[in-house]
């Protein structure tokens, strides 16, 4: 199921000055839009915001810095996306990934972003603000009944049986954790797992991408795919790792494909072409090494 998309649009900069502290020069032509991968994100849960700076001739848009200062949000990564034409000049896409810390209804921080005036003027962009509602990773859970039995106490008799076993259930499983320890300490279990196999289950897993129609959701299979394969490798990565993470041991195949994929998850538009692309190169990865 797709998530949510919030899409917040500023159709000129003076209309986004009113909620600045700061005020902010006006620039005719200019258009920001701000859009969010979802409208309800869990505590932790990775949320994808794109930034859209539709910019007039001779303007640029710079890389802008990681926000800090919020005690709410914490910022993965800021990455400056390829320009393109658009609109009688260029189009600038930022896309940040942001995580919440806290529940409950909040404001993204603002994300300052240099704007590059013809004459050489850098004038601070602020983009953000934008609600997000933050719950708890139990939001989901049922609720559960609780009953109570209530009995008479045991008798001694009982009560002494009961000691018995858990004694003899005690040593049983003092002696299976001696076992499993003498094992892995001679390498009998606790190996390295096999990466053709790995690759094997991924290929299979990678098939199931095409079920999906939308490109955007064949992205998003296409790269849990990868992340799970790169895990399982043991390359040392966590849940919240992102293809600037992964070290030199990975090939560089892979890496393009998840900045591919990443792409085409949190743009507009994603494009089903580019993402076939991204999945066909961790195709090709997945059978070189399942072929060995």
């Amino acid at each position: 199921m797709n998530p949510a998309r919030v899409i917040v649009c500023v159709a000129a900069i003076g209309a986004l000055a009113t909620a600045c502290e700061r005020p902010v020069e006006p620039v005719r032509g200019l258009q920001t839009r701000v859009l969010l991968d979802r409208s309800r994100a869990r505590v932790g849960e990775p949320v994808g915001v794109t930034i859209e700076i539709d910019t007039p001739p001779g303007f640029s848009v710079g890389r802008p810095d990681v926000p800090g200062g919020s005690r709410i949000f914490l910022t993965d990564s800021v990455e400056s996306l390829e320009s393109i034409e658009g609109g009688g000049g260029l189009r600038h896409r930022v896309l940040w990934t942001v995580r919440a810390t806290a529940v409950g209804q909040h404001a993204l921080p603002q994300l300052q972003i240099p704007l590059i005036h013809p004459d050489g003027r850098i004038q601070a962009l602020p983009v953000g603000a934008i609600p997000l509602e933050v719950v708890s990773v139990r939001a989901e859970l049922p609720d559960r009944e609780v009953f109570f039995d209530l009995q008479d106490p045991p008798v001694v008799r009982e009560a002494r049986l009961g000691l018995l076993y858990s004694g003899v259930a005690g040593t049983m499983l003092l002696a299976i954790a001696a076992a499993v320890y003498w094992r892995r300490r001679h390498g009998v279990i606790g190996a390295p797992p096999d990466p053709r196999r790995l690759a094997a289950a991924a290929l299979l897993e990678l098939a199931q991408s095409d079920a999906a129609e939308a490109p955007r959701d064949r992205a998003d299979h296409c790269s849990q795919v990868v992340w799970e394969f790169l895990r399982e490798c043991g390359n040392g990565l966590g849940a919240g790792s992102t293809p600037t993470d992964l070290s030199d041991r990975v090939v560089p195949l892979l890496i393009q494909a998840l900045d591919g994929l990443d792409a085409a998850r949190f743009s507009r538009e994603p494009e089903a072409d580019a993402v076939a692309r991204c999945r066909d190169a961790a195709r090709s990865h997945f059978e070189d090494v399942a072929d060995r």
